[in-house]
This record gives C-alpha cells, sequence and structure tokens, in this order.
C-alpha cells in the first residue's frame, strides 16, 4: 500500500472519528454550549452594523439554485468531454451530502440559535450545516477532478485555493447569519471530508479495476 492510498485511508477515517466525537460532545453532552452561543453573540454584534448583501452572497454558493445550475453546468460540461465517471462521482458526492444532512439533522434534532440571532432566513434543525456539508462535498470533490483533468499546475492550485477559501467563507457566513453554531459547521466539515474521500477512493478502485 503506498503511502498515498494510506492517506487516503487515514483522512476519512479520522474525520469520521472526529464528526462522532463533535456529535457526540455537541447533541447529548453540550460540551460546546457555551462556546457555540458566544461566538454566535460575537459575529452577530458584529454583523447588525454591517450590510448583510456579501455574506447572503457567499452563503448561497453553500445550498439551492446556484448550486444545482453549477453542477447542472459542470455536468454537461464533463459529459460532453466524455469523463462520465467525473460527472457521475460529482453528483454522487452532493447527492450524498444532502442524505447525509437529511438524516443526521432528523437524527440529533438540535435546535437552531435563537430567532433573535437570525439574519437570514432558515428552516428545519441545527446539526449539522447542510451549507457546510454540501459545500465540502460539491467542492472538495471538484478539486480532485481540476487535478484530474486541468494539465496546467499553476491553474490547479488556484482554482483549488480559491474553492478552499469558499468552503471556509460559506462556514463561517453561516456563523455570521445566526443560524448555525461554530460546532454544526466543524462537525460537517469532518463529516464531509468523510464522504469525499469515500468517493474518491471508490472512484479510484474502480479505475484500477479498469485498467
Amino acid at each position: 500500500m503506498t503511502k498515498i492510498n494510506k492517506l487516503n485511508i487515514i483522512i476519512p477515517v479520522l474525520s469520521l472519528a472526529a464528526f462522532g466525537i463533535i456529535a457526540y460532545l455537541t447533541n447529548y453532552v453540550g460540551v460546546f454550549n457555551n462556546f457555540d452561543l458566544n461566538i454566535v453573540i460575537f459575529f452577530h454584534n458584529i454583523a447588525v452594523n454591517h450590510s448583510l448583501i456579501l455574506p447572503q452572497f457567499i452563503t448561497d454558493f453553500g445550498y439551492g439554485a446556484i448550486v444545482y445550475m453549477i453542477l447542472i453546468i459542470l455536468t454537461i460540461i464533463l459529459s460532453y468531454y466524455r469523463h462520465y465517471k467525473d460527472a457521475v462521482l460529482l453528483n454522487l458526492a452532493i447527492n450524498s451530502a444532502l442524505l447525509a444532512s437529511g438524516f443526521f439533522k432528523e437524527m440529533f434534532k438540535r435546535l437552531r440559535p435563537a430567532l433573535e440571532y437570525h439574519l437570514t432566513q432558515a428552516e428545519g434543525y441545527s446539526f449539522p450545516s447542510g451549507h457546510m456539508l454540501v459545500s465540502v462535498c460539491f467542492y472538495g470533490t471538484l478539486i480532485f477532478i481540476i487535478f484530474r483533468l486541468i494539465k496546467s499546475n499553476r491553474l490547479k492550485y488556484i482554482l483549488s485555493a480559491l474553492l478552499l477559501l469558499l468552503i471556509i467563507l460559506i462556514g463561517l457566513s453561516r456563523i455570521y447569519l445566526g443560524v448555525h453554531y461554530p460546532s454544526d459547521v466543524l462537525g460537517s466539515l469532518f463529516f464531509g471530508v468523510f464522504i469525499v474521500f469515500f468517493w474518491i477512493n471508490l472512484y479510484n478502485l474502480i479505475e484500477n479495476v479498469n485498467l
């Protein structure tokens, strides 16, 4: 087993373990309650005195119409150039995120921050953050595809850095807008990494079998 293959196993295993620990400590022990609330209040005090146009614009890239539009466009482009497996991979990643988000929200039933902190519309339960989970899975998988298909190293790293920055900003925007706690976002980050590596490993396995 190569070093890279070992990392492809170690990273998702550690990420899944981290998610489990955060989920347990957050939803059953309440370890992060005070920390979570203090961070939400901190961001709220900043947000109420500033325009919400930019954070709302950023958060829209984590869920809903914009994400589906990007997904459709990328699926068409990848299919046109006969990268069918990459198109399937991208769709599997985002749909896995949606299913996992719905499942865990119903499982834990964690309430969102109080309505007084909400600066955008949000429904349903809080843990994990659906926006963050979708963005990690979608843009994380897209980074993998970028490294597979784009030849220019400079372009690879620039696009990947921008996508990583977008993921971070989406997570922060959910806290800034008062609809998620930091632990919601952090839990989504770890489970999203697990999903991304799960599908990447399966993809690589299929590729190796077909060689």
